[in-house]
């Protein structure tokens, strides 16, 4: 994009002007387009300019021109009242014995630029007169959502959540539609309103760009979910994650161990959970030292080995799973040790009297 300015030095009309030249007029599937408004005319023309931004020429020129009399004008220029640097194109002939000063700033639009400020200024430093030209620079684009792409939202088993894509775009009016696995989810944004087809499950419902997840479960409403955003300018997609994180649950434990005095006693307990963490499982037994005691540890499963086993070391070990949601989950396990039973006879003989 161009921003062009024109100083003239006019001593019967002094005036500072922005003009717009259109470089491209190429429309492109996804383009973006500008319209541009100039502020301030001082003598009340209304100028309008459009332009529509293509992929093959993201170029525009806009064009500032001022009347002064001689010497040429001076000529400054600003973006939301930050000074931005000019190109000088040079001075020409004008009317009533004046001369005309082109000064231009070129840029590409992007939608950061929507409702930017431009303004130029036109300086006579001989007459010391300064005058301005202002306008608001508007860029139509489609839809852009705030949030990054596939970002992950953890929501706790059995609570309520809302999610909020909304999107910027200009036009600002957009229409929303999401989806789960392929299916569109029920649009609730008209209570009175139920769209005919498959939609997937009544627990996950959408009012325009706020997804509505009730009771979550993690079997039914986990995993990625689609968002379209639509306006005249062009469609957008994105996703996100949802993550149902749920406490530590016990699926397995070998609940008893028979072996023999001296032997080595093994127990596995295996536990579920989102999210994991390390020593998730543990084993405890009050009064034992478990320092006698070995633990081989996988995700999710956990071996106990207890070492040369005695009569004494019967009882019970508690398998523990916790991940630092809800509370500690805990089943026992028992150990029995086998040991020979020794039998003590006694002879008995009557004494005689």
């Amino acid at each position: 994009m161009e921003i062009k300015s024109m100083a003239l030095n006019d001593a019967e009309f002094p005036d500072c002007k922005i003009l717009v030249r259109d470089r491209s007029r190429i429309v492109v599937t996804d383009s973006v387009a500008l319209k541009i408004f100039p502020l301030g005319s001082k003598r009340g023309d209304g100028m309008y300019a459009s332009h529509r931004l293509g992929l093959i020429d993201p170029n525009f020129n806009i064009t500032h021109k001022s009347n002064f009399v001689i010497p040429e004008a001076t000529v400054l220029w600003w973006k939301d009242g930050e000074s931005i640097p000019g190109f000088h194109e040079g001075v020409v002939d004008s009317t009533h014995g004046g001369k005309a000063t082109r000064n231009r700033v070129r840029f590409n639009v992007t939608s950061a630029d929507d409702t930017s400020t431009y303004t130029c200024q036109a300086t006579n430093h001989v007459l010391r007169r300064t005058v301005h030209d202002t306008f608001i620079l508007r860029v139509l684009y489609k839809p852009e959502f705030l949030l990054t792409p596939a970002e992950r939202f953890d929501v706790l088993e059995g609570e309520s959540t809302v999610v909020n894509l909304t999107a910027k775009a200009n036009p600002s009016q957009v229409t929303y539609s999401w989806t789960r696995n392929g299916l569109p989810l029920l649009d609730m944004a008209d209570g009175s309103a139920r769209p005919s087809g498959v939609r997937y499950g009544h627990r996950a419902v959408y009012r325009g760009p706020l997804l509505e997840l009730t009771d979550v479960s993690r079997d039914d409403d986990g995993g990625e979910y689609g968002c379209e955003a639509a306006n005249t300018e062009g469609v957008t997609w994105t996703t996100v994650n949802i993550n149902v994180i749920y406490p530590a649950r016990i699926t397995k434990l070998t609940r008893n161990v028979v072996v023999g005095s001296g032997e080595t006693a093994e127990f596995e307990c295996e536990a579920i959970a989102n999210p994991f963490v390390s020593r998730m499982i543990t084993w405890r037994r009050a009064g034992f030292d478990m320092s006698r005691t070995h633990e081989t540890v996988e995700k999710g499963k956990s071996v106990l080995s207890v070492m040369n086993v005695s009569r004494q070391d019967a009882g019970e070990f508690e398998c523990v799973a916790y991940n630092g949601i809800g509370s500690e989950a805990g089943q026992l396990a028992q150990l029995i040790v086998k040991y020979s039973v020794c039998m003590l006879l006694l002879e008995v003989r009557p004494t005689r009297s």
